[in-house]
Parts: C-alpha cells; structure tokens; sequence
C-alpha cells in the first residue's frame, strides 16, 4: 500500500474468489488531497494489467470544536486535552463566554456542553447554540451532570429543541415524598433596590414552592441575617398548618441585620436531616458576603456531613454583591446547582425551577453499565463491555425521530441523536467525568471514545463554495459542479472552471457553463 511514492504497508494475504477486504488505519500527516495505491503481486499471474488500483482522499484539517463548560468548572480541561490527543482542537471556555452570534462560531465545526446549566446561558445565546445546529449544519454535544438537562433547567428553551431527548423525567411506579428547605437571607441587603425589594421576591419564590409540591411533600422556611428564625417550621404539605397560614407567615419576615451564612447552613442542614425520606433538599439564597461565626465549622464539613445523610443543596446568589465563590463551592459540595440572579424578578423563577426538580427526582445514581440499543457508527469499534461502568445520569424521555443507542437498565436514554435541521445533536446524559464517570478520564479509550462521539456530529469536510462530482463513462468522465453559498443556497451565474492535470502531466483548463 502506497501513499504517493512513501510505502505505508506490506503485507501477506490470502485471496478467495469474489471481493476481498482488507482494513488498515493511520493518521494523516498533512491536510490535503491523499493518492493511495494498493499494488498486488501473486503467481500463477496471467493477468497483470489489474494488479493495482488507485484511489483519493480528502483529508480534512484538524477539526475546531468549542467546549463550554458552566461556572463552577466541568473537567473541561482535562476532556480537551484528551480530544487534542485524539485529533481534535478543543477550546475550553466558560460558558457565559458564548458569542450570541452566528458569525462569530465561524472557526468552529462543533461545540460541546459540560454539565452547563440553562442559566448561564442567555435566551440569545441558546437561540445561537439552536441555529449553529439547525441552519448552520454543525454539531452539538451536551453531556449531562447535576446541572443540566432536566437538573439544569433546559424545558421550555431553544437547547432543548435542539436535543434529542425532552426534559421530562421518564415516569416511575411512584416517587417518595420530598423534603424541601429554603434558607432565606433577609438581612438589610435584600431590601429594595431600584424599586423592586429582594426580599419580597425571595418570600415570593418561597409561596411558589408551597404550590409546587405535592400532598404528603414537606416544607420548611429558614429566615436569617445575623441570626435564624423558622418562619415555617418543617410540616407536611396538608397536615399542621393551612396553606394560606404558611403563607401568612412566610409574608411576615421583615428585613434584619447583618449576615451570617454558616451559622444559618448548620441549623438548617441540622434540622433537614432529622426529617424523614429519601428525597431531602435545601435551597440557600443570599445576596451577601457572609460575616463569619467562630463557632461554626469551616463549610465543606457541614456540607459533607449533610451529603452523608443524602442530602443535597443548591444556592442562588442574588445581585453582584453575593460571594459568588462561596455559593458555587456549596452547591458542588452539595451535589447541587447554583443560580445567579441578576434581578431579584428572577429569584422566584430560579427558586421555583428548584423545588421543581426536587419533586420530579430526575436525578438517578446507582452503578449500571450502559446497555446498547442498536449499533450505530456512534459507537464504531465500541463493544458495550468495552465501556466503563456509570454512576448515575439525568432521567429524560428520548423525542420522536431520535435514535437511541444506549439505554439504562430501566430503559432511560443514555446515549442518543438525531438530525435537526441540517447538523446533527447528540445527548449524553451521565457525566464526562465526575461525579458520574469519574474514573473515565484514566481509561485508555477515553481520548478517542469523545473524539468519536464528537466527529460524528461535525459536518463534512469543508470543501468550499464548489461541490464536484466526476462520473465515469467509458473511457470519459463527466465532471458535474454546484457553486453553493455556505446557507446552501445555489452562488448564480458565477465565473466557474475546471483544471484538469492529464496523464501525461500537462493541464488543461475547462470553462463550466452554468445549466
């Protein structure tokens, strides 16, 4: 096997009449247009004159593919490492670093999602992440953690109509109840800024998730500044105090004083997990730094001690004032997501997104090993049994027209695509790495698994404005050219030519007439 004049390989074959395959693989040196020739020599011969034959290939350059990872940092970096030791260019960069325009994604094929939230995102840049796929015929990848897809709030979004999956949980036999506590800063900071007040907007978002749980769910309401007071006491939904009471009291927290953080995080997480269920969940909101109490503990140990109780916690922060680094460090301790909330209107919405995951448990952990639904070019040269085990991934239903490729054992997807618009999308929903695959970065294969999954969502090479075909017939050729603008509308009454380098090595230069 020849590339040009340079052997590539020899090897002792044995040949059966009818067709004969044979596979051999290596990586390009240079981009460009590659000449192969396979030469083959056996006796008896009576027929030398088809003992080779020849054939070209394309080989595109390295493919560009953008990784955006959320706030509070997804391995990123370690999976673009890995996908440049596989051939492929991978840039990492926040998520919110997003341009929301079209034209500005130009030196990128694909773009991959690490366990990001739908709110780093704005409306336009998921509007963008939407078109770059659909109108612009490039690739897109999510993969899943505890931020995203149903966890990170996608329903209802331009990323979730580009998805192959919906973001409704797959339904269970029965789900327990829930346990849901809103630790709630009211010191003076939340008071009103530019006439709208902080606090009122986080009592809001506490009486929306009242009406968002279900009979027999529980509900607690921790106020704090520089001090904690229950202003509804742990109760099950239906039982002990009426709806409209638990509203009452939530609507008569007035504004404190200073702000303590810690100490509102160990009596909260103290008195959550006391409370009975599977299924126990807190929600912090601040807009503050936080002064500290010499008797608390340092954060990542009452974080830890919940988590070893299963109980998780997410944090919003309100307004640019809020320990930001603080609050994302307690939602990843806490196996939770953070929010920011620019606006204080968009505290109740993000509280409500909370208590809505809580109750819809979409969050499924437990080790499986991922089973396959149908093969598929996704996982070529993958067996099943190859793939490392998982430890859990984001409960969502796979759309209709959407290919499924690996499945949970309850039958939730996994691994699935689909075409949308003119690219493809592909959904991943355990995680890259941790918490979900966190031994998946020391696997041999890992490299070149994602480099897999994500050459299959790129487009094809880019050969230009000038798509050719050449047809053999006889001992003629038809070549046949469409001049196409990169939204695939036809380029009109262009001045196009053919050069054509005869076997003798001259050329000759061919004008195409426009048909």
């Amino acid at each position: 096997l020849f590339e040009g004049e340079r052997q590539l390989a020899t090897q002792n074959v044995s040949l059966e009449p009818g067709a004969n395959r044979f596979t051999y693989q290596d990586r390009a040196e240079t981009a460009g247009v590659a000449r192969f020739r396979a030469l083959v020599n056996g006796q008896p011969d009576t027929f030398a004159q088809n003992n080779s034959g020849a054939a070209t290939a394309l080989i595109a350059p390295q493919p560009r593919v953008l990784l955006l990872e959320s706030q509070t940092g997804s391995g990123g970096n370690q999976l673009g490492r890995a996908l440049r030791n596989a051939g492929v260019l991978a840039e990492v960069l926040p998520a919110g670093d997003l341009p929301a325009q079209l034209s500005a994604l130009d030196p990128f094929e694909g773009i991959v999602l690490l366990d990001v939230p739908a709110g780093d995102f704005t409306l336009d840049q998921m509007a963008t992440l939407r078109e770059f796929v659909r109108s612009e015929g490039r690739g897109l990848v999510v993969a899943g953690g505890r931020a995203s897809f149903t966890l990170g709030a996608y329903k209802d979004t331009p990323l979730e109509e580009a998805l192959p999956v919906s973001m409704d949980p797959p339904p269970r036999p029965e789900r327990p109840p829930v346990t849901l506590l809103l630790i709630l800063d009211h010191s003076l900071g939340m008071g009103t800024s530019s006439g709208v007040s902080k606090l009122d907007m986080a009592k809001e978002s506490a009486l929306l998730a009242t009406d968002s749980l279900r009979q027999d769910d529980r509900i607690g309401v921790l106020a704090f500044d520089d001090t904690q007071m229950w202003a509804v006491e742990f109760q099950v939904l239906g039982t002990g105090l009426s709806l409209g009471q638990i509203q009452e009291q939530i609507g008569a927290i007035q504004l404190g004083g200073g702000t303590d953080i810690c100490a509102a995080l160990d009596r909260g997480l103290s008195a959550l997990e006391q409370q009975p269920g599977s299924v126990r969940h807190a929600v912090i909101m601040t807009d503050g730094q936080s002064f500290r109490n010499d008797r608390c503990g340092p954060y990542q140990s009452l974080i830890d001690r919940a988590r070893a109780a299963d109980i998780t916690l997410s944090s919003i922060a309100i307004g640019d004032d809020a320990d930001t680094d603080l609050l994302q460090n307690l939602a990843r301790w806490g196996a939770g997501r953070y929010h920011f909330a620019a606006q204080p209107s968009d505290i109740p919405r993000l509280t409500l997104i909370e208590s809505q995951i809580a109750s819809a448990e979409p969050q499924i952990e437990g080790e499986f090993r991922a089973q396959l639904q149908a093969p598929h070019p996704l996982l070529r040269d993958f067996a099943p049994n190859q793939i490392p085990r998982l430890e859990g991934y984001v409960g969502t239903t796979i759309k209709p027209g959407a290919e499924l490729v690996l499945e949970s054992p309850e039958n939730d997807p996994v691994l699935a695509t689909w075409q949308y618009g003119l690219g493809r999308a592909v959904a991943w929903t355990p995680s890259a790495n941790a918490p979900w695959a966190a031994d998946w970065p020391s696997w041999p294969d890992y490299g070149r698994f994602w480099a897999q999954i994500v050459r299959y969502t790129l487009p094809e090479p880019d050969t230009g404005p000038l798509q050719v075909r050449a047809t053999p017939r006889g001992d003629s050729v038809t070549l046949a050219v469409d001049a196409l603008a990169p939204s695939g509308e036809p380029i009109d009454l262009a001045d196009t030519a053919a050069t054509v380098t005869l076997p003798d090595g001259s050329t000759r230069r061919i004008a195409l007439r426009q048909t």
